[in-house]
């Protein structure tokens, strides 16, 4: 742009860097990372390069700038964070090892434990979408993470195609109308999706509706979430068996079994079946949803297939953060310790993000689940 001086282009160019990491700043205020830090007993000893606070902010920053090498992110950290702590300020950027170094110092509980901090629902009953019959219409999904393809991290993840590299998992309870994530499990196994439903509904009430897609079906999780008091409306492949009784909508109940053999004591469900129009040149695509809610009257079919529409969705949530170039893997970490820091970490950014967004719709009536964010194009520095 003629006229316009290079200092000017500079300060232009770092403008979203910063509005980027005070955006980490706001949601994880230094005094929290101190004092988790502290609490994960990782605090450093004597005077380091890159103190364990700092390390933190690098690894959250990593997914800011998902292109970037080491050195590049940390530069541009340094920058953003010169306002919030100036003895940061002044630092010279170490070597990659360095970085490297100082990340496996950190470990990963200490990343956990900050998005355990921020983590939980946000919506009240005012929030749209956020209740439904008085409950907290909440979702629980899964997504595996491609790994760099490490002999260590061959070792620690699944690998369910040989062409394709490891993968670590993430399963996350969310809450569907603010996509704030109120709890989150990651593990490197293939291990049940269903039995990970009932560990993360430990962290939320009876007074919840639960939404789950395909993975989480099956009689023994159905049973102890349900007698936990919550209601559930699930996806399945299929309907859980013939009809034990049409009721008056069209919709059916059916038993859903405990094994292959139909032995045990089955669990009574609602089935609710619907077609949704594809868009044009796209075909129709066949529902069959099973729900705890067994009574037309108080939970219409058409409501249920509505809730159902706007399920969170984890790998669309966190798209618009993990942006890599084809063929790379999503994550950077070639040992399963840092693995887990850099998933936990993406959490973190992802719960930063929606933080932004309820910060921008609370107060003007907007439905937080409208607002879509395009993949953040962090650049490679």
């Amino acid at each position: 742009m003629a006229g316009l001086t290079r200092e000017k282009r500079t300060a232009d160019d770092r403008l979203p860097d910063r509005v980027m990491v005070g955006l980490l700043a706001k949601t994880f205020p230094p005094t929290l990372v101190d004092a988790v830090v502290k609490e994960a007993g990782v605090g450093e000893q004597r005077t380091r390069v890159l103190p364990a606070g700092l390390t933190v902010y690098f690894t959250l920053a990593l997914w800011v700038w998902a292109r970037a090498g080491y050195d590049a992110v940390l530069g541009r950290l340094l920058d953003g964070l010169a306002w919030i702590r100036a003895d940061w300020g002044g630092k010279t950027v170490p070597t990659t090892g360095a970085i490297a170094k100082a990340r496996a110092r950190l470990g990963w509980q200490v990343m956990e434990a900050l998005f355990g901090e921020v983590a939980g629902p946000v919506g009240d009953q005012g929030t749209p979408g956020a209740f439904w019959r008085d409950r907290r219409v909440c979702s629980v999904d899964g997504l595996a993470v491609d790994v760099p393809d490490t002999t260590a991290n061959d070792e620690a993840f699944c690998r369910p195609d040989p062409r394709r590299p490891p993968q670590v998992r993430v399963i996350a309870l969310a809450e569907c109308a603010t996509g704030a994530v109120i709890d989150a499990v990651v593990e490197g196994d293939r291990s049940a999706a269903h039995r990970r439903a009932v560990q993360l509904a430990d962290s939320v009430d009876e007074n919840t509706l639960l939404l789950a897609g395909r993975s989480f079906a099956g009689a023994e999780v159905w049973s102890s979430l349900t007698e936990r008091g919550l209601w559930l409306v699930w996806r399945t492949d299929s309907a859980a068996g013939p009809p034990v009784e049409v009721l008056d909508d069209g919709t059916y109940l059916a038993d859903l079994w405990t094994g292959p053999t139909m032995a045990g004591t089955p669990v009574r469900v609602r089935v609710v079946e619907y077609t949704v129009e594809g868009e044009e040149g796209e075909d129709p695509e066949s529902f069959t949803l099973i729900t705890s809610l067994t009574d037309p009257d108080k939970a219409p079919a058409i409501e249920l297939a509505q809730l159902y529409a706007r399920r969170w969705r984890i790998r669309e949530s966190i798209s618009v953060i993990k942006d890599k170039r084809a063929g790379e893997p999503d994550l950077r970490s070639k040992s399963p310790e840092v693995v887990y820091q850099e998933t936990w970490a993406l959490l973190c950014v992802y719960q930063a993000i929606r933080d932004l967004v309820w910060a921008a719709v609370t107060g003007v009536g907007l439905d937080a689940s409208r607002i879509s964010l395009k993949p953040w194009r962090g650049g490679s520095c």
